[in-house]
């Protein structure tokens, strides 16, 4: 499920930037339509489903409280930040940058928990973080590959995928993924429209723009959403996030072949390191399953 979630994430990124530049979106018009659709579309599956189940995150004070503080904490900011690293630098190391969540996720329970981190776990946060400082200067210390913005950005959306990651643990366990993605994508969509201006957007679409804008909000978000917080129910917010490393592979990948992006040697080496870091991570790191 999990890893599902990482390879439609990592596609809808691409098209993401697709629309930015032949279509005349930008972060805040695309998460909107992202979020407010799949949202919405998530919704009425489940109500199809479930029927009034649907609304059961909402019957108790403390858990509709909280589905609300996940939909402006988690969803919104992980969604909007990812898409404002991609319009600022490009879709492989907006996604890479944001690939080094589960190191934040590491981190948090090493205080939670009150634990000194194991040989294995100082070893993958050098490589993650001499990765990340080969993507962001392509190894000269004196100057930035990328812009500062786009750098910010990236490490912003890195920390708000390990929110995302950590908050709905107890809510996912209790009433289930299509539930509480669904509900948090439309709270964080409605939230957003007075910001994108959504129903007046310049806009201009074409058969390429159209697929590309069906592909984000139904297989990365709708399909992507859902598959993803699934894997993390049954996991645990660590090992549920190491398999969103496929991520990166498909968005670097995509941003070669199809928006004909060069990317350097020190790009790719950046990137393997992150990866291996995170893998490592998952085969001897401690284990943590909530």
């Amino acid at each position: 499920m999990a890893l599902t979630g990482g390879t439609l994430w990592g596609c809808s990124g691409v098209m993401g930037s697709y629309l930015y530049t032949h279509n005349g979106f930008d972060a805040k018009l695309l998460v909107t339509a992202r979020l407010l659709f799949g949202g919405l579309i998530t919704l009425m599956i489940l109500f199809a489903h479930s029927g009034g189940t649907a609304f059961d995150v909402f019957r108790d004070r403390r858990s509709g409280m909280h589905e609300i503080m996940f939909a402006f904490l988690g969803m919104l900011p992980t969604q909007l930040v990812y898409f404002i690293a991609i319009q600022l630098s490009n879709p492989s190391t907006a996604t890479v940058l944001e690939a080094s969540a589960p190191i934040i996720v590491l981190l948090f329970y090493l205080v939670v928990d009150r634990r000194v981190p194991a040989k294995i776990e100082v070893f993958v946060l050098c490589i993650v973080l001499v990765g990340v400082f080969l993507i962001t200067t392509h190894g000269d210390i004196g100057s930035l590959a990328i812009t500062v913005p786009a750098l910010i950005a990236g490490i912003g959306s890195a920390v708000f995928a390990a929110v995302y990651n950590i908050m709905p643990i107890k809510l996912l366990d209790e009433f289930g993924s299509g539930a509480i993605t669904g509900w948090a994508m439309l709270i964080a969509g409605i939230g957003l429209c007075p910001f994108s201006h959504f129903w007046d957007a310049p806009i201009h679409m074409d058969t390429k723009g159209w697929l590309c804008l069906i592909g984000v909000v139904i297989f990365g978000t709708v399909v992507a959403q859902g598959a993803y917080l699934e894997g993390v129910r049954i996991l645990g917010a660590v090992q549920g996030s190491l398999f969103e490393t496929i991520e990166p592979v498909v968005a670097a990948f995509l941003t070669v072949v199809a928006l004909g992006v060069t990317l350097t040697m020190a790009d790719f080496v950046g990137t393997a390191m992150i990866l291996l870091g995170i893998i490592l991570l998952s085969l001897f790191g401690h284990t943590r399953t909530s």
